[in-house]
């Protein structure tokens, strides 16, 4: 007779060599681009066979004989590589299990299921018969032989989600559970471990034993003054250490903000494999910005591909925008090779603009200075001797700036922008173009 509780051990460590192999390299669902084909396909491989692996295995139970393995190897070869297919095997209780997990997985990483490219991922039955078919199954084998054009305009495999789900019944296959014998969704597994951390980083680390021995009080203290702002200024865990981190650590007295700090610290540098790609899109969406740019609506913005490009009023390239699964947007500046994040589109259009131009003081012919938005496109003439450069190129944002060439010009920068110092440009208007204006600089 053979154990089904050692067959499950077996297939569950499968299941974790194949997640390891996922995992070796930061993973990308961007298959569109042909030289990210062998990375992509080879990890949607990997996790298809763990789905199949995996899923097969909850239909055994029991002590095993020699012909009910045999029996069990049959139907498992008739349902072949096609996952909705082996999913529909599945008992009652493990589909709703499944379903639970996967639409967990699906809010957790913040996946908008009501937009048309995701639809598919409503449910976990809708996602294998969309993505895990045993034709597309054996696309991703066989791509580089038979061309990659049918690889287009459908739906994918989402390798996060499926690496999820991979996880997931891994958990199931060897027993792992919640404390209440519930089944540990992701959003579940994230709790938990942050509960932990607080609880290590409380009470064992940062000398607190023995700060304990000596002085129980003060250290109980310390503990309720961290428990009612964790408590009360926030709906979780994980919330009040993405306030901690979005004030550099310095929310409450030196106690609590080495707790806190120190928590961040281990989540982020954690190596189990459980939790890892969990808390690491947490801490992705630390630190998203919104933007008061008064600019934004002037900007122009181009689709280019999948990505968005922001250019000036007149034209000049600025940055790109990009849109992440869960709504957040991506503002990269290729000047300083810079990345921020964005709540949302406009936000994201205003971070480019407020990172690459500048708020200046222009004054005229010894007139009243006044504010304008300015980018200089060759930046590296604001910094250069008079010797080896004798002009500078300003595009203005707003093309009724009123600068007409001969005037006298004096621009320098302002307190509204500290973040970049600007030289003062002291001389004559040489040319003026509509937004871009040259000025000759005085010796």
């Amino acid at each position: 007779m053979n154990d089904a509780t050692d067959l499950r051990h077996s297939v569950a460590n499968t299941l974790n060599e194949a997640i390891g192999m996922v995992d070796a390299e930061p993973m990308s669902n961007d298959f569109l681009v042909h030289s990210s084909l062998p990375t992509y396909t080879m990890r949607a491989i990997l996790l298809h066979s763990a789905l199949e692996l995996g899923m097969k295995c909850m239909c055994v139970d029991g002590d095993l004989s020699d012909r009910l393995l045999k029996e069990y190897n049959n139907k498992f070869k008739s349902w072949g590589h096609d996952l909705v297919k082996i999913y529909r095997k599945l008992s009652d209780s493990d589909r709703e299990l499944l379903d639970m997990a996967f639409k967990d997985a699906v809010s957790f990483y913040g996946l908008q299921v009501d937009r048309d490219e995701w639809t598919h991922m409503s449910d976990f039955e809708t996602y294998l018969a969309k993505t895990g078919d045993k034709d597309l199954f054996l696309n991703f084998r066989y791509w580089y032989f038979e061309g990659d054009s049918r690889l287009f305009g459908g739906h994918m495999p989402d390798l996060t989600i499926s690496r999820e789900m991979a996880r997931f019944i891994s958990d199931v296959l060897n027993g792992y559970d919640n404390y209440d014998g519930s089944p540990v969704f992701v959003s579940k597994l994230v709790d938990i471990e942050v509960q932990k951390s607080f609880h290590q980083k409380g009470y064992q680390d940062n000398g607190n034993l023995r700060r304990f021995n000596e002085d129980p009080e003060a250290l109980e203290e310390d503990f309720q003054i961290l428990r009612q702002w964790v408590v009360n200024e926030h709906d979780s865990l994980m919330l009040a250490i993405k306030d901690a981190y979005e004030h550099d650590f310095d929310v409450l007295n030196d106690w609590s903000n080495t707790v806190l700090r120190s928590v961040y610290t281990s989540l982020k540098n954690t190596e189990d494999y459980r939790i890892r790609l969990a808390l690491d899109y947490v801490f992705s969406t630390f630190g998203a910005k919104s933007s008061d740019c008064d600019a934004i609506s002037s900007a122009q913005v181009r689709q280019v591909g999948r990505r968005e490009q922001v250019r000036t009023p007149s034209g000049r390239r600025l940055g790109i925008i990009t849109e992440r699964h869960d709504g957040r947007w991506t503002a990269y500046d290729p000047r300083t090779d810079c990345n921020q994040l964005a709540f949302g589109r406009d936000d994201a259009v205003g971070l480019v603009i407020e990172k690459v131009t500048d708020i200046v003081s222009v004054a005229l012919n010894g007139g009243t200075p006044r504010e304008a938005r300015v980018l200089f496109p060759n930046r590296l003439e604001l910094y250069l001797t008079d010797y080896l450069r004798t002009e500078v190129l300003c595009e203005f944002w707003d093309a009724e700036h009123g600068i007409v060439t001969g005037d006298e010009i004096n621009i320098s920068g302002t307190r509204q922008d500290e973040t970049r110092h600007i030289p003062r440009i002291r001389g004559i208007v040489k040319s003026v173009n509509n937004h871009e204006v040259t000025v000759s600089k005085h010796h």
